[in-house]
């Protein structure tokens, strides 16, 4: 479900279908709730583009702990991924859903722009 979730924020400002494979970087968010995982995830996803100029082309979050995620973001230069909207600036901490809903999982932030 994270894995998605970063998928589906990069897919808001970037086209990574022709990039490299990328370097590994680990990474570790927690502790909190589900919800808040979800933001600290998708904020190290912006910390990476801000800061090193460098966007997820791939991750993978090992089985979660009880009160944190870890896992590998595959990171790939940003001027290797095609624009195709504009960078969040951060995630909201309102509205937010990491779980089951209806037996099905869910996953909704809202991304400030």
């Amino acid at each position: 479900m994270a894995e998605e979730a970063v998928a589906a924020f990069v897919d808001i400002f970037a086209d990574v279908t022709g990039a490299s494979t990328g370097q590994p970087q680990p990474f570790h968010v927690g502790p909190g709730s589900p919800e808040l995982l979800l933001v600290l995830l998708l904020d190290e996803v912006l910390l990476a583009v801000d800061v090193e100029g460098l966007v997820p082309r791939t991750v993978h979050v090992e089985p979660p702990g009880n009160d944190s995620l870890d896992g590998m973001f595959a990171l790939v230069p940003v001027d290797e991924v095609t624009a195709v909207g504009s960078v969040a600036k951060g995630v909201s901490h309102e509205g937010l859903l990491f779980g089951t809903q209806d037996g099905r999982w869910k996953c909704q932030a809202t991304a400030d722009v």
